[in-house]
């Protein structure tokens, strides 16, 4: 695989929506070909037994259960506001229990 072409270069330029000088296409034939050769010599690696891996942080996801809570729990982390709590904190005009607006036409 290590036989990129000029041609190669400019198709590969095209795609990217590149103009290339002829110095530049024969710069990146050059230097692509190093990489290509590298990858290549990575291929032959001899890895024996080894496990693939997919991540090597060793984090695991922590998902906590899911449980049904009581809302009028005593430890007030999950107490739960009334409508006319929310009401009554957050706007200034209420008629039965609605938020009251200007009219819009």
């Amino acid at each position: 695989m290590n036989d990129i072409t000029t041609d190669d270069i400019r198709y590969i330029a095209g795609l990217s929506k590149l103009e290339l000088t002829d110095e530049e296409i024969e710069k990146f034939q050059a230097e692509l070909a190093k990489i290509v050769s590298y990858v290549e010599r990575l291929g032959d690696a001899e890895l024996g037994d080894l496990e693939t891996t997919a991540q090597v942080s060793g984090l695991v996801n922590q998902m906590r259960e899911d449980a049904v809570a009581d809302p009028k729990a005593s430890d007030n982390s999950l107490q739960r506001a009334t409508r006319e709590q929310l009401l009554e904190n957050t706007v200034d005009a209420t008629d039965a229990g609605y938020i009251k607006v200007n009219k819009v036409l």
